[in-house]
């Protein structure tokens, strides 16, 4: 190859024996299995002299949605390995003044997967995160639901002008630049338009178009908000072509335990939920399988009863550390 030029390498099982491996530790969510990851070096050598060596861990699975209709409404499942995974997550908002580094990321992401979190959702409003967030999400089997940088104030759907964002080129450059940059990494697991409205289409294609030529591996769905209202002619989520089947929209107040069982039971958009508020509760037979050392601890502040033990117990624990929403 001459000097600053360019050219396609494929390397594949087939030409090379060392990348042939076999009954492989496969990757698996916090609560399903080990995340378990292999260290790859590759090392380009011209004339007897290395000229770039570089290396970096990766995980062995496999991941796919699948969209369902009841009563009307459209249910979104994921898979990781073929297994159907439980999704309990919350929202990350990136940090607007880039105050964490790689140990702050390794700590609070080591509080999500004590809390028995298996997914943190980067929120549409923010900006994608850094080399060192994903590559702790890896180690600690949290999986990523990545939002392109779209919230409410696009296409006219809530508020603002469908003219956001102003700079399209580049904002399609920075979707060809993220995907290129974690798409290797096993705890991402799905892209989605954005959070609640989306681009214009010109960029609502760009986001659809280069996940499935770019990446390939995993699905795209319109928005983070089943609500979300597309044109006619828009497509609809990769590779099925269906829609988002997630719906956000609270509730962001605290309900009594029977309403969340009628709407579930009515088949609504509770079919599933990617939005709610912390006071929005579970069932305590759920909970318990969230927070799996639920015991009162009559040492800490605020004994009043047992309820706030163990709420204080969650504090102090860390879990508030996340916005931990039960989907």
């Amino acid at each position: 190859m001459n000097a600053n030029g360019l050219v396609d390498l494929n390397l594949t099982a087939n030409d090379i024996k060392q990348l042939q491996i076999n009954k492989p530790h496969l990757w698996w969510p916090n609560g399903y299995g080990n995340p378990d990851l292999y260290r790859i070096r590759l090392q380009y050598i011209s004339a007897n002299t290395i000229s770039d060596d570089t290396g970096f861990l990766f995980g062995i699975r496999t991941v796919r949605s699948e969209a369902t209709t009841v009563n009307g409404w459209v249910r979104r499942f994921f898979y990781v390995n073929g297994k159907r995974i439980h999704l309990v997550g919350g929202a990350w908002v990136p940090d607007m003044m880039m105050n964490r580094d790689s140990l702050r990321y390794d700590y609070e992401l080591h509080l999500c997967r004590n809390a028995n979190v298996n997914l943190v959702r980067i929120w549409g409003g923010g900006i994608g995160e850094t080399d060192d967030f994903y590559e702790s999400a890896d180690r600690y089997g949290l999986l990523v639901w990545q939002d392109f940088w779209i919230t409410g104030d696009t296409n006219g759907e809530f508020k603002g002008s469908a003219d956001y964002p102003l700079q399209g080129d580049v904002f399609i450059r920075n979707i060809v630049s993220t995907i290129l940059r974690i798409r290797n990494h096993a705890s991402l697991l799905v892209w989605t338009g954005g959070n609640e409205g989306h681009a214009r289409k010109p960029l609502y294609d760009a986001m659809r178009d280069n996940v499935a030529m770019l990446d390939g591996t995993r699905p795209f769905i319109p928005s983070s908000s089943g609500f979300a209202k597309q044109g006619a002619d828009w497509k609809g989520s990769w590779p099925d072509d269906k829609p988002s089947g997630v719906y956000s929209g609270g509730s962001y107040k605290w309900e009594d335990p029977a309403r969340y069982f009628k709407l579930v039971d009515a088949g609504k958009d509770w079919l599933f939920k990617d939005e709610t508020g912390i006071p929005s509760q579970v069932p305590y037979n759920s909970l318990a399988k969230t927070i799996t050392n639920l015991v009162p601890d009559s040492a800490l502040p605020y004994p009043l009863n047992n309820t706030w033990a163990i709420m204080m117990h969650v504090r102090a624990t860390g879990i508030m550390s996340c916005t931990i929403k039960i989907w």
